[in-house]
């Protein structure tokens, strides 16, 4: 949970300092993959999804993280999260995006901000 919790420190920190992701400082990209191992490491897993790309709600297989890959990670598979995630993928309509971000908060997870 220590990693966890220095890898949020680490993006809120930066957060307050730019105010925004800042193309001076891509920091906040190696931030997000900390988080991401760290959260693997804890809990044994941890789910990664993209909002508009191609994939929707994916276990993270240790594998090299690319920027802006993923939008966000939360601890455990969710159907619920899962279907929100296919349903905006179809659809686009704005309240569905509510509730894509409102299911990864009540899990726990975290938005991931990219540079």
């Amino acid at each position: 949970m220590e990693h966890i919790e220095v890898a949020l420190a680490a993006q809120n920190q930066y957060l307050r300092h730019y105010g925004c992701p800042s193309e001076e400082d891509h920091s906040l990209n190696d931030t997000n993959r900390a988080l991401i191992e760290a959260m693997n490491q804890y809990y044994g897993q941890v789910y990664v999804g993209s909002i508009n790309g191609p994939s929707a709600l994916v276990q993270y297989d240790g594998g090299k993280i690319y920027n802006f890959q993923y939008d966000f990670c939360v601890a455990n598979y969710d159907p619920e999260l899962d279907k929100l995630l296919e349903q905006w993928k179809k659809n686009h309509i704005i309240n569905q995006l509510n509730a894509i971000y409102a299911r990864i908060k009540a899990l726990g997870g975290h938005l991931l901000l990219w540079v």
